[in-house]
């Protein structure tokens, strides 16, 4: 037996609940959810897209480099490098907990 519509909008609502990431991400790119390119995308990637644009958002915000020219590609590596290792990697990643950012009320995570 197919699933009733009610029974879809509930896995919907509790997957973007469970995964706000995911949801910014599609919204970002316009994706469709489980379009064949959301099914192909890494949460790592997502992860790490999200870190990136939240470092870039604060970099600009805070004017912290005066000499940062757009599109040169330089703005991360004049901060002190961090080195880790694959497991402090993966515990990083064991440990996100993606509900623990903020929302505004339609949601979506405030950068």
């Amino acid at each position: 037996m197919p699933p009733t519509l009610e029974q879809i909008k509930s896995f919907v609502q509790w997957w973007n609940v469970s995964y706000p990431l995911d949801r910014w991400w599609r919204e970002k790119h316009s994706v469709a959810f489980n379009s064949a390119e959301h099914r192909a995308m890494s949460f790592v990637d997502m992860k790490l897209e999200f870190e990136e644009d939240i470092l870039y958002v604060d970099l600009r915000r805070r004017k912290r480099d005066p000499a940062y020219i757009a599109g040169r590609g330089d703005w991360l590596r004049k901060r002190r490098p961090v080195k880790m290792s694959e497991g402090e990697i993966d515990d990083l990643f064991d440990r996100f907990d993606p509900t623990s950012y903020k929302r505004n009320d339609d949601g979506k995570i405030i950068l």
